[in-house]
């Protein structure tokens, strides 16, 4: 992702890193049924665009000593700032909201309706307005082996609440798949 390193942000408090962010230019033409279809797609588009004139976010982080601060709030506005030098004129980020973590077998439409999300507050206080849901926005697949070893317990075939996951892993046949939903945000530029 060297080829979008003008759009990635590192936070530095008295010379110590704190924060990250990434994100990669795309073409989108402003209608939600242009959107990729999540994270995956949003890299998908990234590597196959020779003229963006968008900025798709892909993460925001921030150390956990650091975390309720409000530098993901910096971070998201140098994001921002970043798309604006580049010339971009839109900017999108298919938002992860951690809490979803907690109802991970509500689907991502009724989940939102009630939902009171951290992550979602920040982007909607820096501007950013809910464009949709990105219901395939990532999918990990891998052996159950693997999805054993991350959950720390063995896995047969099922779906399985992990820690952390906003959706239930599914394991059929020795094959473990995971289908995060995210939420499509537009910030103004």
């Amino acid at each position: 992702m060297s080829r979008f390193a003008h759009l990635h942000q590192l936070l530095l408090i008295d010379g110590t890193p704190v924060g990250t962010a990434y994100a990669v230019g795309l073409s989108w033409g402003g209608g939600v049924d242009d959107l990729p279809a999540g994270w995956d797609g949003a890299v998908e588009a990234a590597m196959a665009c020779d003229q963006p004139d968008a900025a798709c976010a892909l993460a925001v982080t921030v150390l956990p000593p650091h975390r309720g601060r409000g530098l993901s709030r910096v971070l998201l506005a140098g994001l921002k700032d970043a798309a604006r030098a580049a010339g971009l004129r839109r900017f999108v980020v298919p938002v992860r909201p951690p809490t979803k973590a907690l109802s991970p077998r509500e689907p991502m439409e009724r989940w939102m309706a009630g939902a009171n999300d951290p992550w979602l507050r920040t982007h909607r206080r820096a501007g950013g307005r809910v464009l949709g849901i990105a219901e395939r926005s990532m999918v990990v697949e891998a052996p159950v082996e693997d999805w054993s070893r991350w959950a720390g317990r063995p896995l047969g075939d099922g779906d399985h609440e992990l820690a952390g996951a906003l959706s239930p892993v599914t394991v059929r046949a020795g094959q473990g798949t995971y289908v995060e939903p995210n939420v499509w945000v537009e910030h103004p530029l």
